[in-house]
């Protein structure tokens, strides 16, 4: 049997991820390629995946490509963008893709690779693949006039008809299917424009996936059996947004003081823009360990037992620990006042059996648990 010819454009970890996932899911049948877009040549985080992606050896993309973003101003970004597109078409010639996956179809090198490859052949499926929150409570921006008319208008001009300006993340004319974690909830636009269907089953338990995700903690220096052994994962959103909400930070440290005091064995996970700090001065508790903000939070998932409790804010991090590990405790803590997209949150998250708890709940169910597992202790 041939197999199709397949490119996957990722340009973060969460992408990275999802794409190995799924390109690990159909080695059998595809013959993949991997390609870095929209890429910050000073961006020491991403040149780590993309030189562990050179060097695994039991990879299965064929090979591995990485296009950075252009520097400088208009007609600099211009010309450095034309070359990319030269590049592309090269590799397009070379593999003729019958499929082309993308975590964000807003993207030139994406929509340039659908746009140049559909012209070599009669159908190149377009395939968006699920990167959180945008695939279930859409991209506001997209709306704007400024966007929608504008931006869109000075982007074709510049670089041809080709472009368009989505009107929401994986709505574009490029995408013919929607790969989600959770078809039912998708945004209803995407729900009504495209087909929408879910990951092969047990793509995120794969050992491939594992053993990668395993390797990457020894990388990044993190201990595989102190993760096990946890009890509470607690990831946190960048100080900006912390600060934003008043009484966000005292109480996460109250929170995290009394679950230490309760004897709980936790993780704490800062957001990679804060890298080398202990925002909340918790680092010198009793049972709490720090790992390095620049680690992606899904490399941490796979060493956890299963009902680990994890907590986080109401963001992606939330729906990718459910996408990771269905069998974790997931629980949004609210913390001081609701923001702006409270209530679109909290309809989806309600939807997606995500509870919001406060801290006292939070707590109390540590409390429950713990008493659980005493009695459960005795009784065997």
């Amino acid at each position: 049997m041939n197999k199709l010819s397949s490119f996957y454009l990722v340009s973060t970890p969460l992408h990275l991820l999802v794409a190995i996932a799924v390109a690990l899911s159909k080695r059998d049948v595809e013959t993949p390629v991997l390609i870095f877009v929209a890429q910050e040549a000073d961006n020491q985080r991403m040149d780590f995946f993309r030189k562990s992606m050179t060097q695994w050896s039991d990879s299965p993309f064929v090979e591995v490509v990485s296009f950075f973003r252009p520097e400088g101003k208009f007609f600099s970004k211009f010309n450095h963008r034309k070359k990319v597109f030269a590049e592309l078409a090269c590799l397009i010639d070379k593999r003729t893709p019958d499929v082309i996956y993308v975590g964000n179809d807003r993207q030139f090198e994406f929509q340039w690779a659908m746009h140049y490859s559909r012209q070599l052949k009669s159908f190149v499926k377009g395939i968006y693949l699920d990167e959180g929150l945008y695939s279930y409570l859409g991209r506001k921006a997209s709306k704007r006039f400024s966007e929608r008319v504008v931006d869109n208008a000075l982007k074709k001009w510049t670089y041809g008809s080709w472009y368009q300006s989505p009107p929401t993340i994986g709505g574009s004319v490029y995408v013919d299917q929607v790969m989600v974690a959770f078809p039912d909830f998708v945004f209803e636009e995407l729900k009504q424009r495209k087909t929408v269907v879910s990951f092969p089953d047990g793509v995120f338990e794969q050992s491939g996936l594992i053993d990668l995700a395993r390797r990457w903690l020894e990388d990044f220096k993190i201990d595989a059996q102190a993760l096990s052994e946890s009890t509470v994962v607690v990831t946190l959103p960048e100080q900006s947004d912390m600060q934003q909400i008043d009484g966000y930070f005292d109480k996460a440290r109250d929170l995290v003081m009394k679950m230490a005091a309760l004897n709980q064995k936790i993780i704490i996970k800062y957001h990679p823009k804060d890298l080398n700090q202990d925002l909340l001065s918790v680092a010198d508790l009793e049972g709490v360990m720090m790992v390095p903000a620049n680690a992606p939070f899904e490399i941490l998932l796979q060493s956890l037992q299963p009902n680990t409790l994890v907590l986080g804010d109401m963001s992606s991090t939330m729906l990718t620990a459910k996408l990771f590990r269905a069998d974790l405790s997931v629980i949004v803590m609210q913390l001081g006042s609701e923001s702006s997209c409270f209530g679109q949150f909290l309809e989806l998250f309600n939807k997606l059996d995500l509870p919001l708890m406060n801290p006292e709940a939070i707590l109390n169910l540590i409390k429950m648990e713990s008493s659980h597992n005493i009695r459960t202790d005795h009784a065997s």
